[in-house]
């Protein structure tokens, strides 16, 4: 990643004969993943390949994690290999060229995919464009019908994957776990990792969350909206924050999982459409500045693109 930098707890771990990062050569490839194999083994995880990050579908850094990939299968020996595709905003918009490149990938058959959309600023909601939406909707639609597919650092705004067909989606008490982005690997000042509980209230018919103070104002001026939106009442503390967030994606996800196809589709669709009429009056009574604009448009435009591409 540009000006990644946080190495303390990487270089924990033993995974280069020659320096970090040296993967010029296969038989460099194949020590780097044996050493990463190696330590998934020991913790009795599955086994998941190495990536690199991705900016273009066709380029020679996309063959290269083809490489990585294809090496990575071989190593496993017939073990179930998963593999990691990692790309930013212009890699999931690539159209034809993302196809391209996830059929060649696909044509390796392993046993699962983690997705991760990685984005070059670590605010939240993320800026999301609405072809990136579709083309990970496409993808997860096409890589699903054969294998499970997770996506990695997704939270709300990777929903629109679990409606495509994917399983569950990444989220975490601290943001950083929330969002794949470049400045959360930058090198630290001082040594702290920078840690935190993040306590924005996430609302469950909002598909979104509010600040602290813009809850409390809700809860004031409007305490039966805000139980309705919220299924329930969220206690303070940031540990039952983080834990009705985790709830509340649960509860989307288990949803959804139950449909299949254009249902499945069409029911979160819904779910958007109903939170960005709810959205109005919520940024009436909170004048919270991220709203539907931010949370619910840009996924909208994405899953309706979809919808269209696949003629429903």
């Amino acid at each position: 990643m540009p000006d990644v930098g946080d190495f303390r707890y990487y270089d924990e771990w033993d995974l280069w004969s020659a320096g970090r990062g040296s993967l010029g050569t296969e038989p460099e490839i194949h020590d780097h993943v044996r050493r990463v194999f190696a330590i998934q083994t020991a913790m009795s995880a599955p086994l998941l390949a190495p990536t690199r990050l991705l900016h273009s579908a066709q380029s020679s850094t996309s063959q290269h994690a083809y490489e990585i990939a294809r090496i990575a299968m071989e190593e496993g020996r017939g073990r179930d290999v998963w593999v990691s595709v990692v790309g930013d905003t212009h890699f999931w918009s690539a159209g034809n060229e993302l196809d391209a490149h996830m059929g060649l990938l696909d044509q390796l058959e392993p046993a699962g995919w983690l997705l991760t959309v990685a984005r070059p600023q670590n605010s939240w909601p993320s800026v999301v464009s609405p072809t990136e939406v579709a083309g990970l909707m496409r993808t997860v639609f096409a890589l699903s019908k054969e294998y499970e597919v997770i996506i990695g650092h997704g939270d709300l705004q990777a929903l629109p994957a679990v409606a495509a067909g994917a399983t569950t989606v990444g989220t975490g008490w601290d943001v950083r776990q929330r969002i794949c982005a470049y400045p959360d690997y930058a090198s630290r000042d001082g040594g702290s990792d920078g840690g935190r509980w993040f306590e924005r209230r996430t609302l469950e018919i909002l598909l979104g969350a509010l600040m602290p103070n813009e809850y409390s104002v809700l809860l004031d001026q409007d305490l039966s909206r805000a139980e309705r939106l919220t299924q329930g009442i969220i206690a303070s503390g940031p540990g039952n924050v983080f834990s009705h967030h985790a709830r509340t994606l649960t509860s989307i996800i288990e949803e959804l999982n139950l449909l299949t196809g254009k249902a499945r589709v069409d029911r979160y669709r819904d779910r958007l459409q109903a939170a960005r009429a709810e959205w109005v009056e919520v940024q009436r009574i909170t004048g919270c500045t991220s709203a539907a604009s931010q949370w619910i448009d840009p996924l909208l435009a994405g899953v309706d693109q979809f919808v269209v591409d696949e003629g429903w």
